[in-house]
This record gives C-alpha cells, sequence and structure tokens, in this order.
C-alpha cells in the first residue's frame, strides 16, 4: 500500500509541488491486504516534504476534511480556497433509526460535516473581510445532484 502511494506523489515530490488529496469511497479497499485505513494513510501522506494536508477538524465525520488557501505571489491575503471533504465509503444500514433502503450503495457527506462547512465559511469570511471563491472536491456527488 505505502509502495503505490509513493508511486502517485512521487512526480509532485519530485517537482516540489505541494500537493493534497482528499478521500472516497475506495481508498480503504486494499485494507485487509495493506494494512492501512484512512486516518494512517493521511499520516503516511502527511510524512511527505510537500504534502498540505491537514488532520481535520476533531468530531467531525470523515478524515481529512479541510480548506485549503491559495495565495498570491505577494503577501498572504487568500486569493482563493479549496475544500476537501471526504465523502465516505459505503451507505450506512441506518443511522439513528431510520432505515436507508433504496438509497445509493454510496456513502454521502454528512449534517456535520455541512455544518462544519459553514461555520468554518462564516469565520473565514469574518478573518479575510470578504468572501473567498473557491471549489469543493468530493468523491461521490451530494444526493440532491441525482434531482437536479
Amino acid at each position: 500500500m505505502r509502495q503505490a502511494m509513493n508511486n502517485i506523489v512521487q512526480p509532485m515530490e519530485a517537482r516540489k509541488i505541494p500537493w493534497a488529496i482528499t478521500y472516497g469511497n475506495h481508498d480503504e479497499d486494499s485494507t485487509a491486504k495493506g494494512g492501512l485505513d484512512e486516518s494512517e494513510m493521511l499520516e503516511y501522506y502527511r510524512s511527505y516534504a510537500y504534502n498540505v494536508n491537514e488532520l481535520g477538524p476533531r468530531g467531525v465525520t470523515g478524515t481529512g476534511n479541510m480548506n485549503l488557501f491559495i495565495h498570491g505571489a505577494r503577501g498572504n491575503n487568500p486569493k482563493f480556497n479549496l475544500w476537501l471533504l471526504d465523502s465516505g465509503r459505503y451507505a450506512p444500514g441506518n443511522i439513528a433509526g431510520q432505515n436507508f433502503a433504496g438509497y445509493p450503495t454510496w456513502d454521502w457527506l454528512r449534517m456535520d460535516q455541512v455544518a462544519w462547512y459553514f461555520q468554518r465559511s462564516v469565520e473565514i469570511e469574518r478573518q479575510v473581510g470578504r468572501k473567498v471563491p473557491g471549489l469543493m472536491f468530493i468523491h461521490i456527488p451530494l444526493w440532491e445532484y441525482r434531482f437536479m
């Protein structure tokens, strides 16, 4: 598992390009063979010189949820913001007694992740003094996407 991860990141590391990852539904499919879960993978990724991942907020569903500012050539004022959210693996059988029969087999963003995103957005706007444009990266589309 570590060798496969190394093969993926070496082109960025060799070129000294800052990089980050986010998780989707197949990251732990090799866990039984490779022995690494998402938290251990994140720890390994973070050991590289040019990885910019953070651990993510405690108590929020998923691994490594974070925002990443992109700064201009001059100054520390963020010009852009990347949101990286772990969209999970496989859908749960139920949450708090709610049956999810008929839902897709893949997981989805959870409300605590949405709440974290909202709170962090408000905090960023307060700190920076304006809205910072951005993109959100998630592997599995939102459930609502099916109805668009």
